[in-house]
């Protein structure tokens, strides 16, 4: 009793803390900071606000994603009453979104509340020692890229709350082996493959746990536990879902690539070549254009 006492005391200690800094963090730092994308997202937000529906990949500079963040985030302008523009037939003026910002970007610390909350909770199924739980804990509450990501609108920290919800579910499934928690894995896997292509890394970790308990079960246990398959099933509608997003959507662009000022040459020396020049000179990744070292992969 005293040690479950314990674990729940460090996970709303860390909780608290981590809110704490999410608040302080995105009231004072300006919507436009963090982000170098930013009209593209905000550009997708009000289309979706203003007519409902999934845009065309050509229509703005992050017309490519997918759809989860920006229903998402067109909800909560949907919730703040804010006014569809008139004149959003015309992409490049983000007005709602912009003139909203603010709740676009509670909207993000939400999130990366939540993802916290996530994240506590796996550490609480694989550490075993409340010293151990406080350390894991401090360093995901105090990893300072992640919280430059609260204040930023875009689809990236919807990515991260999915990722790590997912991974807790795993983590609960290894151990318990409970079929909700590896349905509920591959689903909170699903959504963040529809939040953002990254996501995909969530989905491929579950199908590897799968085929690493199909290939080596423990002794006197079943290959396949209860709802592996339904798990696998849900995985592949959303899998089936952004395959017709993209296909039939987005034209099969799965990049903003529509622009000649992206496109990057696909020479070899490209992959291996790390500029420092240039990586002195730019220390935020730049897209347009390949003065900045955009080209080279090490240097992105």
């Amino acid at each position: 009793m005293r040690s479950w006492l314990r674990s729940w005391g460090i996970t709303l200690f860390f909780f608290f803390v981590s809110g704490a800094i999410i608040a302080a963090y995105v009231h004072k730092t300006p919507y436009t900071s963090r982000v170098h994308d930013l009209d593209g997202h905000l550009e997708h937000v009000d289309y979706v606000y203003a007519r409902w529906r999934v845009p065309p990949a050509t229509k703005c500079w992050e017309c490519y994603q997918p759809p989860a963040y920006y229903m998402l985030a067109a909800a909560t302008l949907a919730v703040t009453h804010a006014k569809p523009a008139k004149d959003n037939d015309r992409v490049g003026s983000p007005n709602v979104a912009r003139e909203n910002a603010a709740a676009l970007q509670w909207l993000s610390g939400a999130l990366a509340l939540a993802t916290i909350a996530f994240a506590r909770l796996a550490v609480r199924v694989v550490a075993a020692t409340p010293y151990e739980q406080a350390i894991a804990s401090a360093l995901v509450v105090l990893w300072p890229t992640f919280t430059t990501e609260t204040c930023k609108l875009g689809n990236d920290v919807l990515v991260y709350c999915f990722g790590a919800a997912s991974l807790w579910l795993l983590a609960s499934w290894q151990k318990s082996e409970r079929p909700v928690t590896i349905v509920l894995a591959a689903v909170m896997a699903g959504a963040a493959l529809n939040a953002k292509l990254n996501g995909g890394v969530s989905a491929l970790l579950v199908v590897a746990m799968v085929l690493a308990r199909a290939l080596r079960p423990p002794r006197g246990k079943p290959r396949l536990p209860r709802g592996v398959l339904v798990a696998l099933g849900a995985l592949a509608v959303f899998g089936g879902v952004l395959a017709d997003t993209v296909i039939r959507l987005k034209q099969g662009h799965l990049g903003n690539g529509t622009s000649s000022l992206t496109r990057v040459p696909d020479h070899f020396m490209n992959f291996v070549r790390l500029d420092l020049a240039s990586f002195r000179a730019t220390p935020w990744a730049f897209q347009e254009g390949a003065a900045h070292g955009r080209d080279y992969f090490w240097n992105y």
